[in-house]
């Protein structure tokens, strides 16, 4: 992962498809708003301007559904999620701002309801606080990064992608052997054990909304068998 803080965390996506335009005054009820707001991050275009555009589109969305809902810790986990990847999708001076409003609706989730963050969200936060800027700037802090990468992987242990994200933290750190080590356990893991929605055939979570399907799957193993012979040359390079 490039230690850029400005670069995207979404991961896999299947479809590059226009974002769901929904709004909580359209929506029926909370759960269709909140399956909106997924849909949308699923939906939403790789790169570009198009997808600054969609996001941008889907945070008013997140904070109106904030509004309408303040007593409801999953929808501020939900705005942050949003937050977080118009961030990394703006690459201008608001994306710290973006990064920072991302931190304090999850750390008011947690306040709510300390069971509303999963290991995903603690994964999104790992990689905030190692790759936003340090103090005065902003908040990064690489020690903070890597107890949350551990309780994200004490969270859930048994899935693929909590090995991967740490996995890449310790590429970014130059603990190439680690990584090395990391990797492995998630090429040896089921993707996202116990995530998936079974009714929608989707699966989403902080760090990302993929299609899951044998090819999503075999994209996201294919990704990190390159990560690790990368780490695993820069291992023996320093040897």
């Amino acid at each position: 992962m490039s230690k850029n803080h400005f670069q995207s965390i979404a991961g896999v996506f299947a479809a590059i498809l226009l974002l769901v335009q929904s709004s909580p005054s359209t929506a029926a009820n909370y759960s269709e708003t909140l399956s909106a707001i997924k849909q949308g991050l699923l939906d939403a275009p790789l790169a570009g301007t198009s997808r600054t555009n969609a996001l941008e589109a889907l945070a008013d969305t997140a904070r109106a559904f904030v509004k309408a809902n303040p007593e409801r810790a999953e929808a501020l986990v939900w705005e942050g999620i949003v937050l977080a990847e118009l961030s990394a999708a703006r690459r201008n001076m608001s994306s710290l701002s973006l990064a920072k409003k991302s931190r304090a609706n999850f750390e008011a989730a947690e306040k709510m309801d300390p069971g509303a963050l999963d290991w995903s969200v603690y994964s999104l936060l790992a990689y905030l606080y190692a790759n936003v800027p340090r103090w005065p700037i902003g908040f990064g802090d690489k020690e903070r990064a890597l107890e949350l990468h551990r309780h994200a992987l004490a969270l859930n242990p048994a899935s693929a992608e909590p090995h991967r994200y740490y996995g890449e933290f310790l590429i970014d750190e130059g603990k190439f052997t680690e990584a090395v080590g990391e990797l492995d356990l998630a090429l040896s893991a089921p993707l996202r054990a116990g995530d998936r929605d079974t009714g929608s055939g989707s699966v989403c979570n902080a760090r990302q909304c993929m299609k899951y399907t044998e090819q999503t799957d075999g994209a996201f193993r294919a990704e990190v068998r390159a990560e690790r012979a990368e780490a695993l040359k820069r291992a023996k390079r320093i040897s």
